[in-house]
């Protein structure tokens, strides 16, 4: 057979080396901001193209197609990743390497990963749970979906958007393995939903781990914790739940609460939250410490734990501290007494004898709005579902649509600003479109632990 010319044979072998080098691709592509809105410019990413474990460095990614990942992606540095309109994309951890990792696995303080949609050029397109790129992550043995595998402390995660699904194998979904620590969680938008493993929860820490800070504010978020044990969001069995919180300036009559074992801080601000734990829904965990709680900002916010947990707090004895003020909605629900433990309170801490019921109390309906003539009375009440323990009440003022607010003291036509009925006698015309709203405090539930719950307002018009 006569051989080719030299010179086709040379381009024969370095087309040859090309495919087989398979050189990245990449492409321009616009992604929503963690505001939800189109970011000014086109960003250059490398496609993702599958196969098994690979290391994503520092820069930004797309996966555009269908793409299976079938061992451990790990993160270096600051990695960005797309999630393309209607893209599909599965990371199966620990399939193949043989080490106990995570799904995709974001380990150490100089490493994050943070998950973007995608908004083609046209401004008119909505993204939906339907359009939107969609992640699924499934962590290995002893592992989270996404963060860390056994005795790995997690670096930080961002979800903007998307759709993502995230399993712990042993785990959080979205968090810690076993003996590790959660770092830093950030929730602004998207679809989230995590699952975790065997006494894990749905987001934060792995049995036995140590909390990072888990923040929500956006999004659709449904966190899941494992079988035996673990919060919904927050801790896993034996540890403590992490924090939950929001500036009413309190914080400083709960110092002791706020030391007393706070593994990490979990933030909620906005979105929708949909939490359930075999500990609590949100906070604390079966045989773990109470939480440092916080929930402000416009969230809507389901919690409910099971098997004697609290809704929102703790199981097995202590709450920790929660503080809620949110012009959203909380709507937490205790689970019914087990084997081991008591029956939860909706918001606080479970009882820890059998069939005892938790202390804590239940999500406080804000005062009706007051329709007064002038010169008349008008009372704001409050009705807080409580187990017996302390409890007071203060009750505060805003003159300008909410904007700021003022305690409200005891005067001249003014009795009960630290009761649950506040009355108003010989109101005038220039009180007309006041707010007021209720504080309530449950403080000595379980050792250094306190329940704060701001209400919503109530207006005051006067004829």
């Amino acid at each position: 057979m006569p051989r080719p010319p030299r010179r086709l044979a040379r381009l024969g072998l370095l087309t040859g080396l090309l495919a087989a080098c398979a050189l990245p691709v990449s492409a321009q592509t616009v992604y929503v901001d963690a505001q939800g809105r189109p970011h000014e410019s086109p960003v250059t990413a490398t496609k993702l193209a599958g196969g098994r474990a690979i290391s994503l460095n520092s820069g930004w990614y797309l996966c555009d197609a269908t793409v299976n990942y079938t061992d451990t992606l790990t993160i270096s540095g600051a990695v960005n990743l797309i999630l393309g309109d209607d893209c599909t994309m599965h990371v199966i951890g620990n399939s193949v390497s043989g080490a106990y990792s995570a799904g995709i696995k974001v380990v150490g303080s100089g490493n994050s990963f943070t998950i973007w949609a995608e908004r083609a050029n046209s401004a008119a397109k909505e993204l939906s749970s339907s359009t939107s790129g969609h992640l699924t992550v499934s962590g290995g043995y002893a592992s989270a979906g996404i963060g860390g595998g056994m005795g790995d402390t997690v670096g930080m995660i961002t979800i903007n958007g998307g759709t993502v699904n995230a399993t712990g194998g042993g785990g959080a979904g979205i968090g810690s393995g076993y003996k590790g620590a959660a770092g830093v969680i950030i929730i602004n938008g998207g679809s989230v939903n995590a699952v975790g493993s065997f006494r894990s929860a749905g987001i934060g820490d792995g049995e036995y781990g140590y909390g990072g800070t888990v923040t929500v504010n956006g999004g659709v978020v449904h966190a899941e914790s494992g079988y035996k044990g673990g919060a919904g969001i927050g801790g896993g069995v034996g540890k403590a739940g992490g924090t939950i919180i929001n500036d009413l300036g309190f914080e400083r009559l709960l110092s002791a609460a706020m030391n007393q074992q706070a593994s990490g801080t979990i933030t909620i601000s906005g979105g929708t939250v949909n939490a359930t734990g075999d500990g609590a829904g949100i906070g604390g965990n079966w045989n773990g410490a109470g939480s440092f709680v916080r929930i402000t900002g416009n969230a809507d916010v389901t919690a409910e734990g099971r098997y004697g947990g609290a809704g929102i707090g703790g199981r097995d004895g202590n709450a920790g501290m929660i503080v809620i003020a949110t012009s959203g909605k909380v709507l937490a629900k205790g689970g019914e007494a087990s084997d081991s433990s008591g029956v939860g309170a909706a918001i606080g801490q479970s009882g820890r004898d059998n069939r005892q019921m938790g202390v804590g109390i239940s999500p406080i309906p804000n005062p009706a709005d007051i329709t007064a003539a002038a010169g008349g009375d008008a009372v704001f009440r409050v009705t807080v579902a409580r187990t017996a323990h302390w409890i007071a009440y203060q009750w505060q003022r805003s003159t300008n649509g909410g904007e700021s607010w003022s305690r409200v003291v005891d005067g001249p036509g003014v009795s009960g600003a630290t009761k649950a009925a506040l009355k108003l006698s010989g109101v005038t015309a220039n009180m007309n479109g006041n707010l007021y709203r209720c504080v309530a405090r449950v403080w000595g539930i379980g050792e250094n632990s306190a329940i704060i719950y701001t209400t919503g307002p109530g207006r005051l018009t006067v004829k």
